[in-house]
């Protein structure tokens, strides 16, 4: 398994206990690649809270597992479409052999489309590598 260095590690960490990263907003701001569906679906209102923030963790990982954000290719309406229609990315269980288990399951449990049934900052790392 690659491993990521421990700057990385402590930058990701620090994203989860900034001061006010948990409270709940109504903007649609930032890199659509990163951005939870719940952003983008205007219609069921949920807004940006921190829940939107563990979907981009995991986003954050598959990028540092392959090198490149999932769908970063398309242009924005296709990526925001893919987002909201498509299952989650996940780590290919063929492809992506390389990578622990632990990892693999660390981000599927972060890239849950329903935010209700997404971990929280203080469930997420459970049994996972960090």
């Amino acid at each position: 398994m690659e491993q990521v260095s421990s700057e990385i590690l402590v930058c990701l960490l620090l994203f989860f206990y900034s001061d006010d990263w948990w409270r709940k907003r109504n903007t649609i701001t930032g890199t659509p690649c990163w951005m939870a569906p719940e952003i983008l679906d205007m219609e069921e209102g949920h807004g940006y809270d921190f829940k939107a923030d563990i979907w981009s963790f995991g986003i954050t990982a598959i990028e540092l597992a392959h090198g490149h954000a999932p769908f970063s290719e398309y242009p924005p309406v296709k990526l925001f479409l893919t987002i909201l229609i498509d299952d989650p990315p996940r780590l290919d269980d063929i492809k992506d052999q390389k990578f622990s288990k632990q990892f693999k399951q660390m981000i599927a449990k972060c890239l849950v489309k329903d935010p209700s049934k997404r971990p929280s900052k203080n469930n997420t790392f459970e049994g996972s590598i960090l």
